[in-house]
């Protein structure tokens, strides 16, 4: 379901949250992570043969606004969140 545990805002959340407790309050180690997201991301399209599922995009596209947010609240700048 939406709001159950592989829905799209809880998975989102377990991604970011991954990338920011491990980033802490250093942008340069965010700014690493949300570059990781979006590499992997694109790995698993390639592994799947093309564009993932809508879910999935919005699912990637939720996480790297929560950790592109957190870079900015720390002074960061952000410039390309699209997977």
């Amino acid at each position: 379901s939406e709001n159950g545990f592989f829905g799209v805002e809880n998975t989102a959340n377990r991604i970011a949250d991954f990338v920011i407790k491990g980033g802490g309050d250093d942008v340069e180690k965010l700014k690493k992570g949300l570059e990781g997201m979006k590499k992997g991301f694109e790995q698993a399209e390639k592994m799947w043969g093309g564009e993932l599922p809508q879910i999935s995009q919005n699912t990637i596209d939720a996480a790297l606004k929560k950790v592109s947010d957190r870079i900015d609240e720390l002074g960061g700048k952000t410039l390309d969140l699209q997977a």
